[in-house]
């Protein structure tokens, strides 16, 4: 049994990194078998492939077409045994065909390979157990073997993933609910729930709440670290919000299995203003200007940076710490051409494939409180309206602030190379001004978001915090979804946090902060073929018959057998985590015999 230097160094970085799949394809040599034979003159000219590429988001192993589009501008190659070939490259659908008719590639059979066009970024995707018997509903290998003798015609779908937008259906979400300094120290700040609740809390759906006044003050950023489940929150300068024990630069962390927060780092230099009495009028300029914005853990959970609002700098930690008394970097944030000076407000921030991303405004002073990203590379845009953390909250507990909110969730999309908002006539809107997203409510409440923004890649909708999230006519607060397809709102509705009619401490001025999906780490998939290799080269050729019925045996690295499979008749096996057993050795550290 072979496999060529190229599969073995696959398979040793796949192992590395959960969540990619690793490609083990074993040859079987032996000196009876004979040699492929030379293929006989073809009475009909040999047909044609069509291979789909799409980028996808889950392990399902099935092309899922409302959330996995298809990659343009990959490259995809066709040989026969000879290495004779043709290549093509496939269009913004992500499909290309290929032909060989009328080429130097002959002989019926050939091997189609998908050419990854960001290595170390993208990995080959879940591929289904039916493989190629499966297309095209269900993924097949980015390498596969194709008969086109006798003008057969072969349509498939195979996938590109990052294992970063991976996410689990019905993940739990977490959000901040913002007290005003006048409700007791037991006034939950932190809350879950999970993706799928509508309703009203406590009546129709379970909200946990996780931490308080007392351990945290106001809040707004959260960050999920999904390799230690933590959640990391940061503090921000609200009027009539105080901040917590941790003062403008506090980063806490949360024990979600405990229930226990604390405070986990300090950022300097975050600000000096002290909260005041009655309606905190020393505070009605500070927000926006003063403790923190944004937060983002790398997918890797090794950094976490955030940004300060008050030196307008970037900070960068140690993620997997247990507590961070200083930075490992800090980072200028330069001014990319305000009018005048001091007009730059940096705030937002976003990952992506390996790269991040920090949004600002120019001294219009709405916020853009967070950046994501659409599995087709389109930019989502959350902003916040300012004017809503300057506003105080009700004059007594119980009873609401007069502040209206106008955030909003804007999408942006690539044209020549530049982002451009749907405000001006991107993502194919027409009409000027007009937006891809609906977030208003009972339809005279416009841009009734408070920029909180989580996208789940495994499901159809976006969700968003904002106010009378029910469609309701009430002072309510909470988390309403919109759909990705086609911008408007869930039919569903959505979920109001506070039980009470009427008592949101801010009204429908901004009563939340980020909102955030706690998905899991990407299960890891092992395969995918054995075939026959008489000459020993250690090269997978398209003549070359596959091994049916080779059983496959999965060992961790301490030598334990966690799963054993049997080859199909297209010589394929695949591991992952639904087919093996659990070791303590971790997914990441298997190895196929």
């Amino acid at each position: 049994m072979t496999t060529t230097r190229e599969q073995t160094a696959a398979a040793k970085r796949g192992r590395r990194a959960v969540g990619r799949i690793t490609a083990v394809a074993v040859g079987i040599g032996a000196c009876s078998l004979a040699a492929a034979p030379a293929a006989h003159p073809q009475t009909q000219a040999d047909g044609t492939v069509a291979i789909r590429v799409v980028r996808a988001v889950d392990t399902s192993g099935k092309w899922t077409p409302v959330l996995e589009p298809g990659i343009g501008g990959v490259k995809v190659t066709l040989t026969d045994d000879s290495g004779n070939g043709i290549d093509g490259t496939t269009a913004a659908d992500g499909t290309v065909t290929l032909s060989p008719a009328g080429t130097k590639a002959t002989g019926g059979k050939y091997r189609v390979q998908v050419v990854n066009p960001k290595p170390g970024v993208l990995f080959p995707a879940f591929a289904s157990r039916q493989g190629l018997d499966g297309a095209p509903d269900q993924l097949s290998s980015n390498e596969e073997f194709v008969d086109l003798s006798g003008g057969k015609t072969i349509s498939y779908t195979t996938g590109l993933w990052n294992p970063g937008d991976y996410c689990q259906k019905n993940a739990t979400l977490v959000t901040t609910c913002q007290p005003a300094g006048r409700e007791a120290g037991s006034a939950r700040t932190l809350v879950s729930f999970p993706y799928d609740a509508r309703g009203v809390d406590g009546t129709d759906v379970h909200v946990t709440d996780i931490s308080t006044k007392a351990e945290t003050g106001n809040i707004y950023g959260i960050a999920w670290n999904k390799t230690d489940k933590r959640v990391f929150s940061t503090a921000q300068a609200k009027r009539t919000a105080d901040y917590g024990p941790g003062g403008p630069g506090a980063i806490y962390v949360t024990d979600l299995a405990q229930k226990k927060t604390s405070l986990w780092a300090t950022v300097p230099n975050a600000g000096t203003t002290a909260h005041g009495t009655g309606t905190d009028d020393a505070f009605t300029d500070v927000a926006g200007r003063e403790s923190l914005g944004g937060v983002k853990i790398t997918e890797d959970g090794k950094d976490l940076f955030v940004v300060n609002l008050n030196d307008r700098k970037l900070y960068r930690y140690d993620a997997s710490a247990a507590t961070a008394a200083a930075p490992k970097a800090v980072y200028p944030i330069p001014d990319p051409g305000c009018p005048a000076a001091g007009d730059w407000r940096p705030f937002g921030l976003g990952l992506q494939d390996g790269l991040g991303y920090l949004g600002g405004v120019c001294s219009a002073e709405p916020e853009i409180g967070e950046i994501g990203f659409e599995t087709d590379g389109s930019m989502l845009v959350a902003f916040r309206d300012r004017f809503a953390d300057r506003g105080p909250a009700g004059p007594s507990p119980g009873t609401a602030g007069q502040i209206l909110s106008g955030g909003d969730l804007n999408k942006a999309c690539l044209a020549n190379g530049t982002y451009v908002l749907d405000t001006n006539l991107g993502c194919g809107i027409t009409t000027p001004g007009k937006r891809f997203f609906d977030t208003s409510r009972m339809t005279f409440h416009h841009n009734a978001a408070f920029a909180g923004m989580a996208l789940s890649k495994v499901e159809s909708t976006i969700a968003t915090s904002g106010f009378d999230p029910d469609n309701l006519y009430a002072v309510g607060y909470g988390t309403a979804w919109v759909q990705r397809l086609d911008g408007k709102p869930d039919p569903k509705h959505g979920l109001r946090l506070n039980p009470v009619k009427d008592a949101a401490p801010f009204g429908k001025g901004a009563s939340m902060g980020d909102l955030e999906v706690l998905c899991d780490q990407a299960p890891l998939q092992i395969g995918n073929r054995v075939w026959y290799d008489p000459e020993r080269k250690g090269v997978q050729l398209p003549g070359q018959k596959p091994v049916e019925g080779a059983t496959v045996h999965l060992y961790d690295e301490s030598g334990k057998l966690v799963g054993t499979a049997r080859t199909t008749k297209r010589g394929e096996y695949y591991f992952d985590d639904s087919t093996t057993t659990p070791t303590t050795s971790g997914s990441a550290n298997r190895k196929a015999r």
